[in-house]
């Protein structure tokens, strides 16, 4: 599945480029059998029925459901990244803070760079909502904030707002 979200507009500029249906040449029974050469006498007909035509169109592209955009729009590379090595930042080093704050920084940093050169997703709403998500769910998971005085008496805002903005986020359509 490519990563790039695929919105309502994707759909009808693709359907707008593609060739129209009615430029695709008539193809008569008799051609499809002299083309099926290979197919075992018994089978023609029944080939007839499940192969497609040379030159038939495939279906039509659809726009991304609520559970695709979540799925895409979640960075899930990144987060997993921070929390694979967040767990062995020295604890008793004293520049404990300071790693942490490198390794976040690091992880939103890298986030719209690794949609963009390896998944290729191009549009910057979408880098712009899974950099953000980044933010949000390696603040769920404490990271440099657990620090923060602020942090550990208002632990709950950790919790509801990832929660929230994960759950309202696939009801953007993420344009180019």
């Amino acid at each position: 599945m490519p990563r790039t979200v695929i919105t309502n507009k994707d759909v009808a500029k693709l359907l707008q480029d593609a060739p129209a249906i009615n430029n695709i040449p008539n193809i008569r029974t008799n051609d499809i059998r002299e083309l099926q050469t290979d197919i075992p006498e018994a089978a023609k007909p029944l080939s007839l029925i499940i192969a497609p035509a040379p030159g038939s169109p495939t279906d039509p592209p659809k726009a991304d459901d609520y559970l695709s955009r979540l799925i895409k729009y979640i960075p899930t590379e990144i987060i997993a990244l921070f929390v694979f090595i967040h767990p062995s930042l020295p604890e008793k080093d004293p520049d404990v803070q300071t790693y942490n704050w490198i390794l976040f920084a690091f992880c939103v940093a890298v986030t719209p760079l690794y949609l963009w050169r390896l998944q290729k997703v191009t549009k910057v709403g979408q880098l712009i909502i899974s950099t953000v998500a980044c933010a949000l769910w390696i603040f769920a998971t404490g990271g440099p904030f657990a620090y923060w005085d602020w942090y550990k008496d208002h632990q709950f805002v950790a919790t509801v707002v990832p929660a929230l903005y994960t759950f309202l986020i696939p009801l953007i359509q993420a344009e180019a």
